[in-house]
C-alpha cells in the first residue's frame, strides 16, 4: 500500500501547484464497430465507429476517488432527485418510474444528444463548477487535463505513430464525465422548468444525457421538448432528432399524437437500453439481438460437454445475463 501513500502525496502536490504530469494529457482512442455496420468486404465507414477514450490509469484512479467521494455526496445534497447519476439510481428504477407513469395514463417523450461529451466546453464546465462552490484547486487540475488532450488513435491492432491534438472537450472515458454531464443537464432542467407552465403533472427523469418526461397532455410535452431544444442550442449541445421519440399509452392518445406531433410518434421506445412497446408486440430488434446472443452462448456451452449442474451455472452466468433485461 506504500504506492498509494506516495500517490496521495503527489495528488496533493498537483492541487497545490495546479499542474499534473504530461502523461495525463495523453489518452488512447480505440474505435469499436457498431453492430451490423461491417459490409461484405469487411469494411466500415468512420461514421459507424464508436470512439472510446482510454485515459491514464493514474488519472482514472485520482478522478474516481473524487467522483465517488465528496463530489458524489455534494451531488446527493444539492442536485434534485430527477437526476439518476447524482443519486446513484439504477437505470431499471428510472425506466420503471417512467413506464408506471405512462401506463397510468398519458404521453412519454424521450430525448438524447449527439456527441454530447465532445460538445461540453471545459471552460464553461470550469465556470459552472466554480459558481457551484467546488474546490478551486480540484477544478483547476481537472480543467487543465480536459483542455490539453492529445490522442493516440488506434484501430484494431494498429496505432498511429504520432499523437493527435484534439479540440477541448470532456473525454468520454473520464470518470468525472457523468457528473459533469449531470451538472450541464441540471442547468438545462432548471431553465426548462422556469419557462414551462405545467410542472406538477409532469414526471421528469434525466440519466446522463438521456432525458425523458411523462405527462397527461400533449401540449405540455411539446412545450418541454421545444424548451429543451432551445436551451441545448443556446449552450452548443446538439439534440439527436433521430432518437427523439414520443409514445402514448392508448390508441386514442396515439391518434392525438399523430395529429399534433407526427414527426416523432412511435409505438415503441428504448429507454436506457430497455425496450418497451405500447401496442401488441413481438420482439423489438434490440431484444431479438439479445435473444440471438443468448442462443449462441447456449450452443457454445452445450458443445463443451460439462456435467449438468456446472452447465446450468455457466448458462446462468454467461447466457441468461445477455437476455435478462
Amino acid at each position: 500500500f506504500e504506492i498509494f501513500t506516495v500517490f496521495a502525496v503527489l495528488g496533493k502536490r498537483w492541487m497545490l501547484s495546479g499542474n499534473v504530469p504530461a502523461q495525463f494529457f495523453e489518452s488512447r482512442m480505440i474505435s469499436l464497430a457498431k453492430p451490423g455496420k461491417v459490409n461484405a468486404l469487411n469494411q466500415i465507414s468512420v461514421k459507424h465507429l464508436r470512439p472510446i477514450t482510454v485515459m491514464s490509469v493514474w488519472w482514472r484512479i485520482w478522478a474516481s476517488a473524487w467522483a465517488k467521494g465528496c463530489l458524489r455526496e455534494w451531488m446527493r445534497q444539492h442536485v434534485p432527485r430527477h437526476f439518476a447519476v447524482a443519486h446513484a439510481v439504477s437505470t431499471g428504477e428510472v425506466v420503471v418510474d417512467l413506464l408506471d407513469k405512462l401506463m397510468a395514463g398519458g404521453y412519454l417523450a424521450s430525448l438524447d444528444y449527439s456527441k454530447a461529451y465532445d460538445l461540453l466546453d471545459p471552460s464553461v464546465t470550469k465556470a459552472l463548477m466554480i459558481h457551484l462552490g467546488w474546490d478551486p484547486s480540484f477544478v483547476e487540475v481537472a480543467t487543465k487535463v480536459w483542455l490539453h488532450q492529445e490522442r493516440w488513435v488506434s484501430f484494431g491492432v494498429h496505432t498511429h505513430v504520432t499523437r493527435t491534438p484534439v479540440a477541448p472537450a470532456m473525454p468520454q472515458g473520464d470518470p468525472l464525465g457523468p457528473l459533469v454531464m449531470a451538472l450541464w443537464t441540471w442547468g438545462g432542467w432548471a431553465s426548462v422548468e422556469s419557462v414551462c407552465n405545467s410542472r406538477d403533472s409532469i414526471l421528469s427523469r434525466v440519466f446522463v444525457d438521456d432525458r425523458a418526461f411523462v405527462g397527461p397532455r400533449v401540449w405540455a410535452l411539446m412545450e418541454r421538448f421545444h424548451a429543451w431544444c432551445a436551451w441545448s442550442f443556446s449552450v452548443g449541445l446538439l439534440e439527436n432528432q433521430q432518437k427523439t421519440v414520443v409514445v402514448a399509452s392508448t390508441p386514442a392518445r396515439r391518434a392525438t399524437l399523430r395529429k399534433h406531433w407526427p414527426d416523432y410518434v412511435a409505438t415503441n421506445t428504448e429507454l436506457l437500453g430497455s425496450c418497451s412497446m405500447v401496442a401488441c408486440r413481438g420482439l423489438m430488434p434490440k431484444e431479438l439481438e439479445r435473444v440471438n446472443a443468448c442462443k449462441r452462448v447456449l450452443t457454445l456451452l452445450a458443445c463443451i460437454g460439462m456435467p449438468f449442474e456446472p452447465y446450468m451455472r455457466a448458462c446462468r452466468s454467461f447466457a441468461v445475463s445477455k437476455v435478462a433485461y
